[in-house]
């Protein structure tokens, strides 16, 4: 297999999509929201809400952990 191939695909993105407001922070889950919204035909489908229920949680979860570990640096620091 080219790995190549598979990388430009993924390269050949809109330009717009490249734009620095179409980046996503870590925290921002409901941009993340809007995009599943977006891309899923029907959001009222079970798995729709599903996976927009799993970017919330993951969104929190790593949110919760990021404050953790600048915890744990101070704490190391002190």
């Amino acid at each position: 297999m080219d790995a190549n191939v598979i990388l430009r695909r993924f390269a050949s993105t809109p330009e717009a999509e490249r734009s620095s407001s179409s980046e996503l922070s870590d925290s921002d889950w409901r941009k993340m929201d809007r995009l599943v919204r977006a891309a899923v035909t029907d959001s009222h489908q079970y798995e729709a809400r599903k996976l927009r229920s799993s970017v919330h949680h993951l969104s929190v979860q790593n949110e919760l952990l990021k404050h953790k570990v600048d915890g744990l640096e101070e704490a190391l620091e002190s």
